[in-house]
């Protein structure tokens, strides 16, 4: 479907779509997955500003859904649908995805898309809810992601990590440099999600190019808070 939209070969407009986060989301992350399960993870991790734990600590990826429809039977909802539920060994993954940055993120919908999981969880998988290990990502819609935060559900404090597009770009790029470490396979995949990237608007800091060059024997940066300081990506 990417490569289809990329040469004008099909007639969906994702970009005036009345859900553009859907397709944006269905691109950039359907495109991840596809990368070995400790590459995947190194990047959400690095972008996460290491706030996500690391991936000894979550484990291989067993299952990615996308919109997976989960009963939620409060108030005047039947259902609740996370944009994408990552099971991993040892815990659990929400991506909440928002097209754009300065706000659309909410603590109400955090809180109905981990109960919804939880009891989802209990019913389906027959797992206790207090061995639950559930982070939520908040891609996108954030006006800020400097701290980690903590949501009370049930009486249980869940870990909120925010994250703009934006970083999760740059570290994506870091992966296509000429001194990276991984295969032809890896750096194609993720030339595929920069170009995925730019179809839905988003570019990649060129300058970032010459000071890998630069520094070829030098780590790469954590995260693109470490490179400059502007106010949406404190």
């Amino acid at each position: 479907m990417l490569q289809a939209i990329l040469h004008k070969k099909a007639s969906l407009n994702t970009k005036t779509d009345n859900q553009p986060e859907d397709a944006l989301t269905s691109s950039i992350i359907g495109l991840l997955q596809y990368l070995p399960d400790e590459v995947f993870w190194q990047i959400l991790y690095e972008a996460s500003e290491r706030r996500l734990p690391e991936f000894s600590k979550a484990g291989g990826i067993e299952n990615i859904s996308f919109w997976e429809r989960m009963r939620f039977l409060e108030l005047d909802r039947q259902s609740v649908e996370p944009d994408v539920w990552i099971k991993l060994e040892k815990m659990h993954l929400i991506i909440e995805a928002k097209r754009y940055d300065g706000g659309g993120q909410y603590n109400e919908q955090w809180d109905r898309e981990i109960k919804a999981l939880l009891k989802h969880l209990k019913e389906k998988e027959d797992q206790p809810i207090d061995e639950q290990k559930i982070w939520l990502l908040a891609l996108g819609g954030n006006t800020q992601t400097s701290e980690l935060l903590q949501l009370k559900v049930e009486g249980k404090e869940y870990p909120i990590v925010r994250m703009h597009w934006q970083t999760l770009l740059e570290e994506v790029k870091k992966c296509t440099y000429e001194s990276s470490p991984h295969s032809d396979v890896e750096k194609r995949i993720c030339n595929d999600i920069i170009k995925a990237f730019e179809h839905f608007e988003f570019f990649a800091l060129k300058w970032l190019d010459s000071l890998a060059d630069t520094y070829k024997d030098t780590p790469a940066p954590t995260s693109i808070s470490t490179l400059f300081s502007l106010p949406n990506y404190q």
